[in-house]
């Protein structure tokens, strides 16, 4: 209500008082849709006049200091600057004032909510807009601006009581306040009586400010509140306790949307992981289908057939196996126990990797609690801390990373990624490992300055280059490492492709995480 018709013809006189003979100091904004004038008085004193309009927010306040940021601050009606404050004018049954200054300047403020605007006009001609995407305020004619409303019983009764049509200064809050004292059930003399009580209650200098969800009302709240004489005092108020009220909850829901978006997410991780797992535990053992083949040696296996028929001595029944016909029955049952390998290797990582995810939900969903519970900016601040860090650099890392017994582990997400890791972001004594005479992820182990790095590590960093290379699906992968130092590239070489000296190699099993 603070841009109400009402509320502002209790402002401008105070507001006239207080700046009537200032020069124009400043005008400034140093963030979107806000605007800050400074008037010097002339006692000397600065008199600030600070206005958001952004859509959301839309606030008049009188801060009594205000610092101009160095940086990303912009002069706004320069033409102004020094020019005295001669008058201000109240326009009738409109939700506008204007600042008068010396050589037919003026300032009006224009506030009709989501589209408010300050105008500069010179000579009563629209001559700057602080918002140049509201082109309409370029035809405002100051002059026009009044309205002149005949309000009296007559004029009343010719509209039938229709409160919008009788009284088009009443805004919804006062509608609704008629509306709750019975106004719609009573008959038209009582409706007037009504009205005039409120109008009487309206033109009172008695302003409250709620507690709970701030509102500023010119008529008395049912819910609790604070009572002020002053419209500059209550203005200020309302602009302290609506705007933090405002931040802390469009930065808690900024804050939940993302967590709740995770939550979603780790639940459908979750849930496609425990189907995929289910799958593969109801599916047909390939070692079973192994232990099968490799019993049944002793058949004469036709050339180049793809399908054999075999006594499942596990069910007691028939069962048609798939082979590869190049292959003999024993190379195909070796096959199979590599898949098996492999289908036990997945079967654990799904298994760690739900593990890791039903932790992950279990940290969402009480940061979430923790998160709807706080009512502070204060106790919220840790948490836009972390939402707020940067994401950009970690999406745009070259490599992914692990740590291994306290060594953080690189590993190079494809070619281009593989160079700019071992090149441009490894130091000479990093340790640099790849699986051997095949294409695959660069690999480095970060130094802590030591003279050599423990086995173990270097192991599990070599099961990992194994994995990330095209030999992921053998028994035994060779890995070669040397240190960076020990690593170079030829010129014109192909994406990934270097040159190694004094490498050693190391025999290892495919391991995607350890």
């Amino acid at each position: 209500m603070q841009f109400n018709y009402y509320f502002l013809k209790h402002l401008t006189p105070i507001l006239s008082q207080e700046i009537k003979g200032g020069k124009i100091a400043r005008c400034f904004s140093q963030n979107k849709n806000e605007l800050i004038i400074e008037i010097l008085r002339p006692t000397k004193e600065l008199f600030t006049i600070k206005l958001i309009l952004d859509g959301q927010v839309s606030i008049l306040s009188f801060p009594e200091t205000y610092a101009r940021a160095r940086k990303n601050s912009v002069d706004i009606f320069p033409e102004i600057l020094e020019y005295e404050i001669t008058s201000l004018t109240q326009f009738s049954n409109e939700r506008s004032f204007a600042l008068n200054l010396k050589n037919d300047f003026s300032i009006l403020f224009k506030l009709h909510g989501r589209l408010a605007n300050v105008i500069l006009f010179n000579k009563k001609s629209p001559f700057s807009l602080f918002k140049n995407s509201l082109t309409n305020d370029s035809n405002i004619e100051l002059d026009n601006l009044n309205k002149n409303v005949i309000q009296n019983f007559e004029e009343f009764k010719s509209v039938d009581g229709n409160l919008k049509l009788a009284f088009p200064t009443f805004d919804n809050n006062i509608i609704q306040y008629l509306k709750n004292r019975g106004y719609e059930n009573e008959s038209l003399e009582e409706k007037w009586k009504l009205v005039e009580h409120t109008l009487v209650e309206l033109n009172t200098p008695k302003f409250y400010l709620t507690k709970n969800t701030p509102k500023l009302l010119l008529l008395t709240p049912k819910e609790e509140h604070s009572n002020f004489s002053n419209p500059i005092d209550a203005s200020n108020q309302y602009a302290n306790k609506f705007l933090s009220t405002f931040y802390l909850a469009r930065d808690k829901n900024a804050i939940l949307n993302k967590v709740r978006s995770d939550i979603k997410k780790a639940k459908g991780y979750i849930k496609k992981s425990q189907s995929k797992l289910l799958e593969i535990k109801e599916r047909r053992s390939y070692e079973e289908i192994a232990n099968i083949l490799m019993a049944n040696l002793h058949i004469k296996q036709e050339i180049g057939s793809k399908t054999i028929d075999l006594l499942d001595f596990y069910n007691n029944k028939d069962i048609r196996i798939k082979l590869n016909g190049k292959l003999s029955l024993q190379a195909n049952a070796e096959s199979y126990y590599r898949k098996a390998k492999n289908q036990k290797i997945e079967i654990d990582q799904l298994v760690q990797n739900i593990s890791n995810k039903e932790q992950k939900l279990f940290d969402l969903l009480k940061q979430e609690e923790e998160v709807n519970s706080i009512s502070n900016h204060k106790e919220l601040r840790p948490f836009l801390i972390s939402s707020n860090k940067p994401q950009k650099e970690i999406i745009n890392l070259p490599y992914t990373s692990q740590i291994i017994e306290g060594y953080e582990v690189r590993i190079g997400k494809n070619a281009k990624a593989n160079d700019e890791l071992t090149l441009k972001m490894s130091q000479k004594n990093d340790l640099w490992l790849h699986a051997r005479d095949v294409a695959g992820s660069h690999v480095v182990i970060k130094s802590k300055n030591l003279d050599s790095y423990p086995n173990s590590v270097i192991e599990k960093a070599a099961q990992l280059a194994a994995w990330h290379s095209k030999r992921k699906h053998d028994t035994l992968c060779p890995v070669i490492y040397t240190l960076k130092k020990y690593v170079t590239k030829a010129k014109g070489a192909p994406a990934g492709a270097v040159r190694v000296h004094q490498e050693k190699v190391v025999m290892v099993e495919p391991k995607r995480e350890l």
